[in-house]
């Protein structure tokens, strides 16, 4: 072997002595000693360049053909250059040499039989699917193909019926029908060939030919786009920047999807989002599913108020995922998200921006389901009307005949003019529940609403409504109406110009009232109803007292009767600070129903700072005032003579 006296890199400059050498990627030039060794400096020349275009060179002829089936063609290295090399054709006796061709210069030749035809492997450009279906020649179905077509670039590999069926589960007639405008399958027009896009993670509706330009009709890419998606193990779907128009409703068939946009932030004035889904078609929903788990992000919808729905959910289907979606005024005819008989569970909508586009945002109408909706949850969304009055008022979420576990605004902005109910769950016959309703830190603007309560509960266990600001325009009287309802936390909340947060039936109980900072100049209390507030406890040796149904702001009330002539003791929970705040007021009024004498009782002296008791005669009562001044029950007055019960 030649001795290498120095390693310059390719252009460097070298004395007639030196040779070329492959190595590790580069080009050098080697200096020899002795030019009798140029052979087997050139022979190590070729190995190297062999080793470093491994499947596309050959270091001999002979392995060449053996690698290779008739009709492809091989390369050798030529062992005089590393830049060159020997092209061979595989015939079926043999091989056929041809001339040398540059692989720096050659390859990107476009002229047919020329550049990358003559190079097994090698992929090759093609202009438009035209060109692509009417490839025959078996070198091409081996080779990747290069579609450079406007909007439908992309890689594709030659795919026999059985290999398609292999790899996709589906036919040459099954990928035709679920794809007719090529946006995955373009079909060989011998019919022996299908070319496949190859793809990962991300499918683009504009390898379906959408032109999206608000105008064109768009409904054959969007449905291929659509089955395509639901078809294929990838799971998102990728619209692209335009305005997308459509007229006929797309079946989602497969469940957890994702189609979205292009983040754009949300809109302004009547400046579109980058990406926006129109609908041109006449009454139907936008779109259709049966099925669990559709995800929706970065878009805006436009209609021509024909739809009835942006999404149809049938048979059970649940799990809807939505952010940064806008929806415009009176877009839709009945809901955005209408529920047939099934549930819509599990739910999230974050960053949606909605101005009144339906009489409903979501219509959850159950017809009395068993198994019930699981949580929904709302954050960040902003729900508003335009209008005037409260004459023209729309539902957030409508729940008919239905049980939710959990509804949860938290840092919401709902805006009512002209009329915004955020929940409604009042509708007859079918009875509604919802286990836990939450509204967290959200901005409450009742203007131009006159009486309208914004939330219409019924059947709701538990209502919970901490942080928030809640605003009026003096003329709202309220802002939740509650039937069959329980108020179990109301704290941190800041409201003016509302006369009361609560308008609460005798058959409702109020809880967990905590500090709250209103306006106090221009609202009246927390709730209207004085019975909200009592409770009915039975005659034990220890009747403990629970100050968080009580509100700062009125009296709480607690009636025991007395059955047996047993003694007992009055005590306050203060095991957490909620349980009693300062200021807090109520009245203890003792009933004798016993039909003979009855125990005095007596206050616990360590929370009470009261008289003893006085036991009231058979069919009678006293009543016992105080007012906690934060370690104590001060009393502040008490019946001077038994009252009739």
């Amino acid at each position: 072997m030649a001795r290498i006296t120095s390693l310059p890199e390719m252009g460097a400059p070298a004395g007639d002595e030196s040779l070329p050498i492959v190595k590790g990627g580069k080009t050098y030039r080697a200096k020899v000693s002795d030019l009798t060794e140029a052979a087997s400096i050139r022979a190590e020349t070729a190995a190297a360049f062999a080793e470093e275009f491994s499947g596309q060179a050959y270091m001999t002829r002979s392995a060449g053909e053996l690698d290779t089936l008739p009709g492809q063609f091989f390369r050798v290295a030529s062992g005089t250059t590393p830049e060159t090399y020997i092209r061979y054709r595989r015939t079926d006796t043999g091989s056929i040499e041809a001339a040398a061709l540059a692989t720096t210069m050659d390859l990107s030749n476009p002229e047919d039989g020329k550049g990358a035809d003559l190079v097994a492997g090698a992929g090759k450009a093609v202009t438009d699917r035209s060109t692509m279906r009417e490839l025959s020649s078996p070198g091409d179905w081996t080779r990747p193909l290069f579609l450079t077509e406007h909007n439908r670039e992309g890689t594709f590999v030659s795919r026999t019926e059985s290999e398609l069926v292999a790899r996709y589960g589906l036919d040459f007639a099954s990928a035709a029908a679920r794809d007719p405008v090529e946006g995955i399958f373009i079909f060989s027009d011998d019919g022996t060939h299908v070319w496949v896009r190859q793809y990962g993670g991300v499918i683009q509706l504009k390898w379906f030919g959408a032109v999206g330009d608000g105008d064109a009709n768009d409904s054959p890419a969007i449905a291929a786009f659509a089955a395509i998606l639901s078809g294929e193990s990838e799971a998102v779907g990728e619209l692209g920047s335009g305005v997308f128009a459509f007229d006929t409703t797309i079946e989602l068939t497969k469940g957890a999807r994702c189609i979205r946009g292009l983040p754009a932030g949300q809109r302004t004035g009547s400046a579109r989002l980058a990406t926006t889904l129109k609908w041109t078609g006449g009454v139907a929903p936008m779109f259709r599913t049966s099925t669990t788990a559709h995800n929706f992000e970065n878009f805006g919808v436009e209609t021509n108020g024909l739809a009835t729905d942006f999404l149809e959910m049938n048979d059970g289907s649940q799990r809807v995922f939505m952010t940064d979606v806008f929806f415009g005024y009176e877009i839709f005819t009945r809901s955005v998200i209408r529920s047939n008989g099934n549930r819509i569970g599990y739910s999230k909508f974050h960053r949606i921006n909605a101005v009144k586009p339906a009489p409903k945002f979501i219509d959850l109408d159950g017809q009395n389901t068993s198994n019930g909706a699981t949580p929904i949850m709302f954050t960040e969304c902003a729900f508003a009307n335009v209008g005037t009055g409260g004459g023209n008022p729309w539902t957030v979420l409508h729940v008919k005949g239905e049980l939710i576990e959990h509804v949860a605004f938290e840092r919401c902005l709902f805006i009512s003019r002209g009329g915004t109910v955020v929940v409604d769950t009042t509708d007859s016959p079918l009875p509604s529940a919802i286990n836990v309703l939450t509204v967290t830190n959200c901005e409450i603007d009742n203007v131009e609403g006159a009486n309208l309560r914004m939330f219409k509960l019924q059947n709701v266990d538990s209502i919970m409504v901490d942080g928030n600001v809640m605003t009026g325009d003096g003329y709202a009287e309220y802002l939740f109406e509650c039937l069959n309802s329980n108020v179990t936390s109301f704290r941190g909340n800041w409201w003016k110009s509302i006369s009361y947060i609560f308008d609460l039936a005798d058959d409702c109980l109020i809880s967990g009232v905590g500090l709250n900072a209103p306006d106090w100049s221009s609202t009246q209390g927390v709730h209207n109803n004085p019975k909200a507030t009592k409770i009915e406890l039975a005659q034990s040796g220890a009747i403990v007292i629970d100050g968080s149904r009580f509100t700062p702001s009125e009296t709480g009330h607690v009636n025991v009767d007395l059955t047996t002539g047993a003694g007992y003791e009055f005590r306050v929970d203060t095991s957490r600070p909620e349980n009693m705040e300062p200021g807090q007021r109520f009245d203890i009024t003792v009933r004798n129903v016993s039909g003979g004498g009855v125990s005095a009782g007596a206050f616990h002296p360590g929370q009470f700072k009261a008289p003893a008791p006085v036991a009231p005669a058979p069919g009678f009562s006293r009543t016992y005032s105080f007012r906690f001044n934060g370690t104590h029950a001060v009393e502040t007055g008490r019946s001077t003579a038994d009252v009739p019960n």
